[in-house]
């Protein structure tokens, strides 16, 4: 007997991540030659005008958004007031409704795990890379990241 889990990637999608992701930025007017070579296995790479980059990959059967930001501790704790209040704010589709923010070898991440329910339906899809767009931008625009 298989225990199911609202959690997991594979059981509430019959859609590879690529084929979601394809299909959400066609709806949303990405030419569809943009969006062919998606290799299913490697994270999709979204890099928006104005340099905001949106990762989308699945990790341990979950659906995961990040952005990477090469940005220092010093960077990090010289605006914290800033950088707590934009990581208070609802992120829509967010399993804690909120990003976290993670270091990396070279700068930190802003990271959200998505909530699956959101395979289910383009625009669900759209509205979280939207919703976590924002507060990417958000936090880019609070560092003066260039």
């Amino acid at each position: 007997m298989e225990i199911l889990s609202p959690l997991s990637f594979k059981q509430n999608s019959n859609r590879s991540i690529g084929e979601v992701t394809r299909s959400a930025l066609v709806k949303i007017g990405v030419p569809e030659s943009y969006c062919r070579n998606f290799d299913l296995l490697s994270p999709i790479q979204i890099v928006f005008k104005g340099g905001i980059c949106i990762n989308i990959s699945v990790e341990n059967d979950r659906l995961w958004f990040w952005s990477f930001f090469s940005i220092t501790e010093n960077q990090i704790l010289t605006n914290i007031e800033k950088i707590l209040n934009i990581l208070t704010q609802p992120v829509s589709y967010a399993e804690t409704d909120r990003v976290t923010i993670g270091k990396n070898t070279n700068g930190y991440e802003l990271k959200a795990l998505i909530n699956p329910c959101t395979l289910s339906d383009d625009s669900l899809f759209i509205e979280a890379i939207e919703s976590f767009y924002k507060t990417s931008s958000n936090f880019q625009t609070l560092l003066d990241y260039k």
